[in-house]
């Protein structure tokens, strides 16, 4: 009888308790500059979880611009976009949102977040092939880059049709993120049914929101001024003047000293930590890999519904693989091909943009390691992006959002 009741008042409890914190607890007044913009455009998501506050301040001005990806976003050198954007002066700084691990899911929950602030916004989406593996992204990778807050944000979120709700709630609790936290857990799981909140679930949910806005406020908003320390030692190895041919001659002639000792163009350094050791293990290793059947579709497909929502002028880029490497491992390039229909047709078909560079890879220094853009890649990419980024004029996009691509047919459809 006792537990019962417990199991009855509790939350009411919780939720006091989390309404009386929320009127005690101080506000964070501090003023987010355009100088902690720029220095939170660069800097590691790894290193300094940014507030929500400074996302939605960022997207809403006109200079920054997202760049949302994955790990490719972390892999300075003097080519870089940051580093172009800077060094010859342009009206556009990328804003990099992502790092290894972050895959659709994770960057569909930071859009919750964002609101409105991406409303008519320009986009660059990297697209990664190893996204698009059997079981979807890892509940390791999931959970190291989950936030209660971006969920709170998605649950709160009436905007969004019955289907995708339901899809969303469902993977959320796939991965166990909110287990420690019954109330979320058990709103999730009415979302995933189809059933209303209650209000006890609504009024929990409230309070919780602000507590950890404020929480993330306070630490998220302490961005270090070293952010471009990195990048501006590696601008000072490039032309003066902007010219595509001189940029594309300096990036061969940086990579060709810096990928001197191995036969896959590999920076040296990466391939001494990383694959000098295991090389005769990884001999064929990915032979059996597969990239044409994932849960990762869906999950792409709801950050396209998202961004079709906010009405945001994106341009998508498919990365390549470095083909030396591929031949070596043995990833077939005839998956790699179909992936590439499979994956342009999803985004072209709904009237998105892409610029896919699959099949890149062959070109000698366009990749800095196994599977992320470098040097020649990024000034080719560069030549690609920089008209979309530079043109003022607002582009109405115009898509044709199809539910078919969150189907289980498409997600196992070769």
């Amino acid at each position: 009888m006792k537990r019962k009741l417990i199991m009855a008042i509790g939350p009411v409890i919780v939720a006091v308790v989390l309404l009386v914190a929320v009127f005690t607890l101080p506000m964070f007044e501090g003023k987010i500059t355009h100088e902690t913009l720029k220095n939170a455009a660069v800097v590691s998501q790894v290193k300094v979880k940014r507030s929500d506050s400074i996302y939605r301040a960022a997207m809403k001005d006109p200079q920054f611009i997202p760049f949302f990806g994955s790990s490719e976003l972390q892999r300075y050198d003097a080519f870089h976009p940051d580093a172009l954007a800077d060094k010859y002066k342009r009206d556009y700084i990328p804003f990099l949102i992502g790092h290894a691990g972050t895959e659709s899911l994770d960057h569909y929950l930071t859009m919750q977040a964002m609101g409105d602030s991406l409303n008519n916004k320009k986009m660059v989406f990297f697209v990664s092939p190893q996204w698009f593996v059997k079981k979807g992204v890892s509940k390791g990778a999931f959970n190291a880059n989950f936030s209660t807050l971006h969920a709170i944000d998605f649950i709160n979120n009436t905007n969004i049709n019955e289907t995708e709700r339901r899809y969303v709630a469902k993977r959320i609790l796939h991965y166990g993120s909110t287990k420690a936290d019954t109330i979320i857990t058990n709103a999730l799981e009415n979302i995933s049914n189809g059933d209303e909140l209650t209000m006890i679930q609504k009024k929990y949910i409230a309070a919780k929101r602000v507590i950890l806005e404020k929480n993330k406020d306070v630490i998220g908003n302490h961005i270090p001024d070293n952010s471009w320390d990195i990048l501006n030692k590696q601008e000072k190895n490039l032309p003066e003047t902007y010219n595509a041919q001189s940029l594309d001659r300096r990036a061969f002639e940086i990579a060709q000293k810096g990928t001197s000792n191995n036969e896959f163009c590999i920076k040296n350094s990466f391939y001494t930590k990383h694959i000098e050791q295991n090389l005769e293990r990884l001999n064929g290793s990915q032979k059996h890999f597969s990239y044409l059947q994932s849960p990762e579709y869906a999950d792409f497909q709801v950050v396209l519904q998202e961004l079709a929502r906010q009405n945001v002028d994106v341009q998508f880029v498919v990365t390549p693989v470095n083909s030396k490497w591929r031949e070596y491992t043995q990833l077939s390039q005839e998956m790699l091909d179909e992936f590439s229909t499979k994956i342009d047709h999803q985004i072209t078909s709904q009237g998105f943009k892409v610029i896919d560079l699959t099949k890149k890879g062959t070109e000698p220094y366009y990749m800095q390691d196994t599977i992320h853009l470098g040097w020649r890649g990024w000034v080719d990419l560069d030549t690609k992006i920089k008209p979309f980024l530079e043109d003022k004029k607002t582009n109405t996009p115009h898509y044709k959002i199809d539910s078919y691509f969150m189907s289980k047919e498409w997600q196992q459809k070769k």
